[in-house]
């Protein structure tokens, strides 16, 4: 199925922000390396290198963008005709049936203000039209933004643990 170059994200009640994906390009590379290399940002990510070298970044990007079995999008925020990169959203192992999905909303300043979980959500509503019908993340046990949005959005925590103590987060779609 090919991928849209944008998806629109809808509301999840009022709201001053516009939000949508696009798909990652190379003209992505440098901010995602900035986003890599913010401790804030990355703290709870136990398979982030530290520190992270342009060229591992590279290299990754190169085959994050070359797997046919993974997407990936930025996220965009659009208020008061400002449109800015605001943080990304994936999904990995499409083919298993039950894919891995992350967030980083990298823009501080757009926490908790529901961005994330429309991001989310629009992360699932498309494994949704590509008729996957279930999905996981694997959370930082002290990562308790992350706990209470992907909870928000609906998935519930397995029992499981997965890579490196993550807590396994499963979702039916």
């Amino acid at each position: 199925m090919p991928d849209s170059p944008v998806i629109n994200l809808e509301p999840l009640g009022r709201s001053d922000y516009e939000v949508f994906f696009e798909r990652l390009d190379w003209s992505d590379s440098d901010l995602l390396y900035a986003w890599a290399t913010d401790p804030e940002l990355t703290q709870y990510m136990p398979s982030m290198p530290r520190p992270l070298s342009w060229q591992d970044h590279l290299e990754w990007f190169m085959c994050a963008r070359n797997d046919k079995d993974r997407i990936d999008y930025r996220i965009m925020v659009v208020q008061n005709v400002i449109v800015r990169r605001a943080g990304r959203v994936h999904a990995s192992g499409l083919g298993s049936g039950d894919p891995e999905v992350g967030i980083m909303l990298a823009a501080r300043d757009l926490w908790g203000k529901g961005i994330a979980a429309r991001a989310l959500l629009g992360l699932i509503k498309e494994l949704h039209r590509r008729k996957i019908i279930r999905c996981h993340a694997l959370i930082h046990p002290n990562n308790e933004r992350s706990l209470a949005l992907f909870r928000r959005c609906g998935f519930d925590d397995s029992g499981e643990k997965g890579r490196k103590g993550q807590l396994l987060y499963r979702r039916e779609i």
